[in-house]
């Protein structure tokens, strides 16, 4: 009897550890493996707070800022980390996480040069453009003889600034940029790399209906054919690189020509405008900015944002390999339950 009732215990334990693996790899097989760290250098549209603690607060200005960043919540790569499971820190936060890095600083042209400096220069700062923040990560690996992580994510997104504050008339200046930059990853070690194009600039609301509407958006398209032409050719000139390119216009124009599609109301405002304007008449309920495309005059509400982290996800899927998720594993405990159940069955005949 007794050796029937360890024979049982034995079973039951080994049913449990095999049903346990195998509840664990469906756990984490929801979770996308391709990367297992995320590395951004962006301008404001990224920045998820690092010119804010820069600035002791003082950029943004917008008291309806959420958090330091340039939007009324979170921004896009902040709804694209967890995605891989993943929870990159700002540069300027005093702890790290192993999980990544965002660089970004709002202002940030695609080269050397920060608007901030030019439109704040009360504030005795140097803040960095797309090169400084590039060397912000690179400089420390060739110090230490080290090699970029080839299996993390490196997101790049630069230029509106360079058109709309910068002064910049010359589309090839910033897609040279940009393309230094995937040379500069490159060289030390980064083989995966999203880069995203430009909105028009001049549906924005600070140029709609403006002299420069026009000026503005002829650059975007400019620079949008420039970087697709780029990447194309980055790819194939750099041996297992693997360059992705989300095309945010064309989600942003979807949203102007149909906004209700994507949840929203509003693609010509500006929210926080909005509600500047509701408290001066004192209205009784603010704007909803979920339903608003723009958060102010140029950058987008985290709803928005969100949107735009949906289809970076989507061209992630599309363009970059997937790791095999833990499958192997659930067909092992299918096996292992297969197996352990017939020596039930031979037990019993047995006995």
């Amino acid at each position: 009897m007794s050796r029937i009732y360890s024979y049982n215990v034995a079973l039951t334990t080994s049913l449990l550890s095999v049903l346990t693996v195998g509840t664990v790899s469906v756990e984490a097989a929801s979770l996308d493996s391709r990367f297992n760290q995320i590395f951004v250098f962006s301008d404001s549209l990224s920045d998820p707070g690092n010119i804010f603690e820069a600035t002791n607060g003082a950029v943004p200005e917008n008291p309806l800022s959420f958090g330091g960043r340039f939007s009324n919540g979170p921004v896009w790569t902040e709804y694209l980390s967890p995605k891989f499971g993943l929870n990159p820190t700002p540069f300027t936060s005093p702890v790290q996480s192993s999980d990544g890095t965002n660089y970004s600083f709002g202002g940030a042209t695609s080269g050397d040069l920060n608007i901030i400096n030019i439109l704040r220069p009360d504030i005795p700062i140097e803040f960095p453009g797309l090169t400084q923040e590039l060397n912000y990560f690179i400089e420390p690996l060739l110090a230490q003889n080290q090699s970029a992580n080839p299996d993390a994510l490196y997101v790049v997104w630069a230029g509106a600034n360079d058109y709309i504050f910068g002064g910049v008339s010359d589309p090839t200046i910033p897609v040279n940029n940009i393309s230094k930059a995937v040379h500069s990853l490159y060289d030390v070690g980064a083989r995966n790399l999203l880069l995203l194009n430009l909105p028009s600039l001049g549906n924005t609301p600070l140029a709609l209906n403006s002299d420069f509407q026009e000026p503005l958006n002829q650059l975007t398209a400019a620079h949008n054919f420039l970087l697709n032409s780029a990447v194309e050719g980055l790819n194939q000139s750099l041996t297992g690189v693997n360059i992705g390119l989300v095309d945010v216009n064309a989600t942003v124009n979807s949203i102007l020509q149909n906004p209700g599609e994507f949840g929203l109301t509003n693609g010509t405002d500006s929210w926080s405008n909005a509600v500047a304007a509701c408290l001066e008449v004192g209205c009784e309920e603010f704007p909803n900015p979920d339903e608003y495309l723009f958060w102010d005059l140029i950058h987008p509400t985290t709803a928005t944002h969100e949107i735009i982290a949906d289809m970076a996800y989507s061209t992630v899927q599309s363009q970059f390999p997937k790791v095999p998720e833990p499958t192997s594993i659930l067909a092992l405990s299918a096996l292992g339950l297969g197996f352990l159940f017939n020596q039930v069955s031979s037990h019993r005949r047995k006995n």
